[in-house]
């Protein structure tokens, strides 16, 4: 104790020389955490040389006795190759004894190394596990990560509110991340009440914390006006000052803004620029908007055969829209050669996640046996989904059903 008040200044002024004098009459007798101490010193350079080896070989004198803190910074140190061979398996083990002993930051990186497979098999269950033994301690990166596991369902059973409980408390502390991801919960009804005053106020918060992320949420909700006055010019300046980062969402909406002429000028072939460097950096919603714009010639030459290129790019992500677009394409052979049952099966993917475009052109393949078997009943099944979503033609179609009695008893009602 005496060491660590000179070490750090506390009740006394702060004196190196001091600190490595009693820590080395401390670590005589044997003291664990003299070793480890004495071992940070060494390795941070604190009255003495900054030496990794002595740092490390303090560590593992600190280890052999059972300092679960030596454990943990001599397995960061072979994490890391620092002052030693790179040694995940080491790392592994060292962690897992510190872990046992209940030292939190080891039972976190335990964690992670099961996520990662650092040294051991990917055990996404054990993670989970060891993330709430050291969440449960208060450990603030824990508790994001067993929030951001609940939310995605990774080693456990997906449950939103527990996920919001999680990522609330990591929030409370400050945790700039949670911040975000708790106003992306609000804004979205994510395991709490849909509140978008409350998560303007998150994505606030996490910007003013350096979030970019958070930042261009706060633009869409400046250019939507949501949870505040709509305020198209300070979303642009927004997106603007994100895009300059080559943040791929910021360039999209940035993109948008120009497209519309929304916060500045209109400016197609701005539009289509920033769109598709978005785009060429995994942004799903520029793929698909890349494609329509390639599609229509929306800032550049009409090129139906990259507008395939860019909805099956999006389409093989699980876009709703870009395989509904995609099978359009394959539907009439533009910009690909015609497949009627590829379009089918590409349809029946969009319909499935509930884009209604995809459920009325379903209705109409199987109303018109194109590319299956004719079913009417199949075919009034669609138009319903699609007609309950407020698709004009399908309720359209849905009433010829009832007219004729097609796949359902007649009914002029």
């Amino acid at each position: 104790n005496l060491g660590n008040m000179y070490r750090t200044g506390c009740g006394c002024e702060r004196n190196y020389q001091k600190a490595i004098e009693w820590y080395r009459k401390a670590m005589t007798q044997g003291h664990a955490g003299a070793f480890c101490n004495l071992g940070y010193m060494y390795q941070h350079g604190q009255g003495v040389a900054c030496d990794l080896l002595i740092a490390n070989d303090l560590y593992q004198k600190g280890a052999n006795v059972g300092s679960p803190v030596a454990q943990y910074n001599l397995a960061i140190s072979y994490l890391q190759g620092n002052g030693c061979a790179k040694d995940e398996k080491m790392a592994f083990d060292l962690f897992s004894s510190a872990a046992k002993q209940g030292y939190a930051s080891a039972q976190y990186c335990l964690a992670v190394a099961y996520m990662r497979g650092w040294g051991c098999e990917t055990n996404n269950a054990k993670a989970v596990e060891w993330l709430l033994n050291a969440a449960s301690k208060e450990h603030i990166e824990a508790q994001l990560s067993l929030g951001e596991a609940y939310l995605r369902g990774l080693g456990c059973k997906k449950n939103e509110k527990v996920a919001f409980s999680w990522l609330s408390s990591a929030a409370m502390k400050g945790n700039v991340k949670a911040r975000y991801l708790i106003g992306v919960m609000y804004c979205t009804g994510m395991g709490c009440d849909k509140n978008v005053i409350t998560a303007f106020s998150y994505f606030q918060g996490a910007s003013m914390q350096g979030d970019i992320d958070a930042s261009v949420a706060l633009g869409e909700m400046y250019s939507k006006g949501l949870g505040c006055e709509k305020d198209e010019k300070k979303a642009f300046s927004i997106f603007s000052s994100a895009a300059e980062k080559k943040h791929a969402g910021a360039m999209y909406f940035l993109g948008m803004m120009y497209a519309k002429g929304m916060g500045c000028g209109k400016d197609e072939c701005k539009a289509f620029e920033l769109v598709h460097k978005s785009a060429e950096q995994d942004c799903v919603d520029a793929q698909v908007t890349l494609g329509v714009m390639y599609y229509y010639g929306t800032g550049c030459e009409t090129n139906y055969e990259r507008a395939v290129k860019w909805f099956s790019n999006a389409a093989d992500r699980g876009d709703a829209t870009a395989q509904c677009n995609l099978a359009r394409m394959y539907d009439a052979g533009i910009g690909c050669e015609k497949d009627v049952r590829k379009a089918l099966g590409l349809y029946e993917k969009s319909a499935s996640q509930g884009c209604a475009n995809a459920q009325f052109e379903m209705g109409i393949k199987f109303d018109q046996g194109d590319g299956c078997e004719k079913n009417e009943i199949r075919a009034f099944e669609y138009f319903g989904k699609a007609a309950a979503q407020g698709h004009q033609i399908a309720i359209y179609n849905l009433g010829l059903c009832y007219e004729y009695g097609r796949g359902v008893e007649r009914d002029l009602k």
